[in-house]
């Protein structure tokens, strides 16, 4: 048996899943997480997901070397089409774009397979305030919100519940995380600072384009530019 390390992103998404429960990986890839739970007692059963066939192979191949076969049940899984109504208590999601989470969760609202109670951990890559908007509208209640800063990347990390209450909330919410700005978050003041570049040069481009072809374009940059600044304590 081999030790098995796991990057940043990867721990802290373990470390949000809830004790002592029944977890389902969706699009589990190399199976690295639900192996990475399973070795260090994170949940009683893990259920691994993927919709690709070779993928999932190499994550049943990864689970024996790390001496867990045993202990992780692996599917071929379109989102959660491979798992009975309630029969996992927390839901990941994570490593693909935020509109692909959105459609899989749902199709499980449809499907009635996300009952009142469920908790989900997701993360997704793109689109995090069309997912934000999603989560808001559809039930699911963040009950924590972490944004990682590896690389050259941003990570936003939520731990939701569904109870299937409507909320609302502002642009500025979906766009930056209600939770990061309430405890001025030192990875989105980063964010916040690399955006700001990044939407200034972006304007200074535009500037140099004639006005009737890129002047809606240049409303939208100086709106969220305005957005960020309208967040900011530092």
């Amino acid at each position: 048996m081999i030790d098995l390390v796991i990057s940043d992103r990867l721990t802290k998404i373990a470390g949000l899943v809830s004790k002592n429960k029944t977890v389902a990986d969706i699009g589990t890839d190399h199976g690295y997480l639900p192996i990475y739970m399973v070795k260090n007692k994170m949940a009683e059963e893990v259920i691994a997901c993927d919709m690709r066939k070779k993928p999932l192979e190499k994550a049943r191949q990864n689970a024996k070397e790390m001496g867990v076969l045993h202990k992780i049940d692996f599917r071929i899984s379109d989102g959660l089409d491979a798992l009975a109504p309630g029969e996992a208590d927390s839901i990941i999601i994570c490593g693909m774009g935020g509109f692909a989470i959105k459609k899989i969760l749902d199709r499980a609202l449809n499907e009635g397979k996300m009952p009142v109670g469920t908790d989900c951990v997701l993360s997704p890559h793109t689109d995090r305030e069309s997912l934000s908007r999603f989560l808001f509208e559809k039930g699911f209640k963040i009950e924590e919100e972490y944004l990682l800063h590896e690389k050259a990347a941003y990570y936003i990390l939520w731990k939701c519940t569904y109870d299937g209450i409507e909320r609302k909330a502002s642009a500025s919410v979906h766009a930056y995380g209600d939770g990061l700005i309430k405890k001025r978050d030192e990875a989105l003041k980063s964010y916040l600072i690399r955006e700001e570049e990044l939407l200034l040069r972006v304007l200074e481009k535009l500037e140099f384009l004639p006005p009737e072809k890129v002047s809606e374009r240049i409303g939208e940059v100086k709106e969220r530019l305005r957005l960020n600044y309208s967040v900011r304590w530092f």
